[in-house]
């Protein structure tokens, strides 16, 4: 029996997005023959499936607050607990971000399990097959000089 999960790449943003107001929606579009509805059956098929939501090469400074991160699909935009993934505190952002650092300014990376919140959120959510969106929230409000910059949202699907 094997161990190791095998990770696929099945959606991402488009392009990098920086932070710069109270919320931020993101969206996320589904790669190749991937879908909503594949995705769902994929996760009711195969035990020891799930999806993973990856936010890579976060970069900017010491001033950002923790951010709340949701899950949204179709009229579901609200920050609720059913479509709450987790919070992210960015401790030590500005260090991770400058180039003298041993990552050479690389900056951080966060890692949600998101399979039960997303096959709730997209039940009977009535949006679109090919995306969805994450919305970050920043908690408090981003205070002025505040910077963060994020260069990818990756949905990876894996079997154990």
């Amino acid at each position: 029996m094997s161990t190791y999960r095998v990770f696929k790449l099945i959606a991402s943003s488009d392009a990098g997005f920086s932070l710069t107001n109270d919320a931020r929606e993101i969206v996320v579009r589904f790669a190749g023959d991937f879908d909503m509805n594949t995705v769902l059956q994929k996760l009711v098929d195969h035990s020891g499936s799930g999806l993973s939501l990856h936010l890579e090469h976060m970069t900017g400074n010491d001033l950002v607050p923790n951010i709340d991160v949701h899950l949204n699909h179709g009229n579901q935009h609200e920050q609720a607990e059913e479509n709450y993934v987790g919070s992210m505190g960015l401790y030590g952002l500005g260090e991770s971000s400058a180039s003298l650092a041993e990552n050479n300014g690389a900056g951080q990376e966060r890692v949600f399990e998101v399979t039960p919140v997303f096959a709730k959120m997209n039940k009977d959510a009535g949006g679109s097959a090919t995306e969805f969106t994450l919305t970050l929230h920043p908690n408090p409000a981003l205070p002025a000089g505040a910077v963060l910059h994020i260069g990818r949202v990756a949905l990876y699907y894996y079997e154990l």
